[in-house]
């Protein structure tokens, strides 16, 4: 399992000596920090601290999945053009519109 995997990889680090390993949760955090985590936990029905900090590493996980699909459906999507065209473009479309409304009254 992970320990196991942790364990090795320190043995590999460590040239052959055990050295201990903390859990995967025991790193400091400013008491500011560490109270809201406690609320997250506590407000959002998690039973430890590890399970609100796996659930927050799968929504990050996500959002970068999410965030490189998205990039490459934007590479896929055919010949790029200059943020300045689209803006023009767009600008007259306003303006049209504007002028067209002004017309109607």
């Amino acid at each position: 399992g992970i320990e196991e995997a942790r364990r090795r990889t320190v043995n590999e680090q460590g040239g052959g000596v055990a050295l201990p390993v903390p859990p995967l949760d025991a790193f400091p955090l400013p008491d500011d920090m560490k109270a809201f985590v406690d609320e997250q936990v506590r407000i959002n029905g998690f039973a430890t601290t590890s399970e609100y900090m796996r659930a927050l590493i799968r929504e990050r996980k996500d959002a970068i999945e999410r965030l490189r699909a998205l990039v490459m459906e934007g590479m896929e999507s055919g010949a790029s053009q200059p943020a300045e065209d689209v803006s023009a473009r767009l600008r007259a479309r306003i303006e049209a519109a504007r002028s067209g409304m002004k017309a109607a009254e």
